[in-house]
């Protein structure tokens, strides 16, 4: 009996996290550029030509995206930390480039509150 509980609370807890990593891959793959630029522009008040100089950050950061997936596939632990790290800080600097200070600042701070979540 007790052989049955804990298979069904493991299968049940599995089950659970299939789910939850569905859902967030969901999530990324069905939220257009647009629909990014929209939510940064309803956040930070972008400009037109903010908007359109971050949806250009999104494509190009797309392709490196890509190109980092294929590159990692023979890469070991280290070196993929590396590519990301190095991924995250060129997409920062990017991105000061296209906002203001008070801009990147608040994305900060957001970006701050939901890791806190």
């Amino acid at each position: 009996m007790k052989k049955i509980i804990l298979a069904t609370a493991i299968s049940l807890i599995s089950i659970d996290q299939i789910n939850a990593s569905k859902s967030i891959i969901s999530y990324y793959q069905t939220h257009t550029k647009e629909e990014k630029v929209a939510k940064m522009t309803a956040l930070l008040n972008l400009s037109a030509d903010q908007q359109k100089k971050y949806k250009d950050l999104l494509a190009s950061s797309e392709k490196e995206l890509d190109a980092l997936k294929t590159k990692s596939k023979t890469a070991s632990k280290e070196e993929k930390n590396k590519m990301q790290q190095a991924y995250k800080t060129n997409y920062e600097t990017q991105l000061k480039k296209i906002l203001t200070v008070d801009q990147f600042k608040k994305l900060q701070d957001e970006s701050a509150k939901k890791k806190k979540k």
